[in-house]
C-alpha cells in the first residue's frame, strides 16, 4: 500500500494559495527570461480560490490621496 502525504490531503488555506502562486509566478518569469528551459511547477496542482479578495489593501482612490499628500510635502515625504 503507497504512503499518502497528509498534507496532500488537507484543503489549503489562502495562506498556502499565496504561496503557490508565488512559486509558480516565479518559475513563470525565470521561463520568459529564458533563465530556465522549463517551470517545474507548470502542471502543478493549485486550489481555487474565491473571486472575491478579503486582503485588506490601499483601492485606487486612497493609493491616488496617498501620493497627492506625499508629493504635497517636502522631498523626504515624497520618497
Amino acid at each position: 500500500m503507497p504512503a499518502t502525504n497528509p498534507r496532500e490531503s488537507r484543503p489549503r488555506g489562502p495562506r498556502q494559495t499565496r504561496r503557490l502562486c508565488t512559486i509558480a509566478g516565479f518559475y513563470k518569469y525565470a521561463v520568459e527570461e529564458e533563465l530556465l528551459d522549463h517551470s517545474p511547477a507548470a502542471h502543478m496542482r493549485r486550489p481555487r480560490v474565491d473571486c472575491e479578495s478579503h486582503a485588506v489593501a490601499l483601492d485606487r482612490n486612497e493609493l491616488g490621496a496617498l501620493l497627492v499628500a506625499a508629493g504635497l510635502g517636502i522631498a523626504a515625504e515624497h520618497a
